[in-house]
């Protein structure tokens, strides 16, 4: 993994935490996400506006933000649509993938 910051906290949870329990953690991680871009789960500008270190309010802002919320909650979901035994699948997926040697 390129990113050392990350390697070093991968590195701690493969101390802490069973293969299980990681790919767990890392399944639910996908849906709460999920779940966090859904309009009717509270999605809206200034969530976005966290995400991106910028003021919601600032008329410079505005069109920016407006374009990054429409593709925040506009992609369809996934993850929210898998029952508890496909989840820590997708959770290993995502770990295998991204954390445990794979891509950066």
């Amino acid at each position: 993994m390129k990113n050392s910051k990350v390697q070093h906290l991968v590195e701690k949870l493969n101390q802490v935490l069973t293969p299980e329990e990681i790919d767990t953690l890392f399944g639910e991680a996908c849906v709460r996400y999920e779940w966090l871009r859904f309009k009717v789960n509270g999605a809206n500008i200034e969530r976005v506006a966290v995400i991106y270190d910028a003021d919601p309010y600032a008329s410079v802002n505005k069109d920016h933000l407006s374009e990054k919320f429409e593709l925040f909650t506009s992609i369809k979901c996934f993850a929210g649509g898998l029952d508890t035994k496909n989840l820590p699948r997708l959770g290993r997926m995502l770990y295998n993938t991204y954390f445990a040697g794979g891509a950066s």
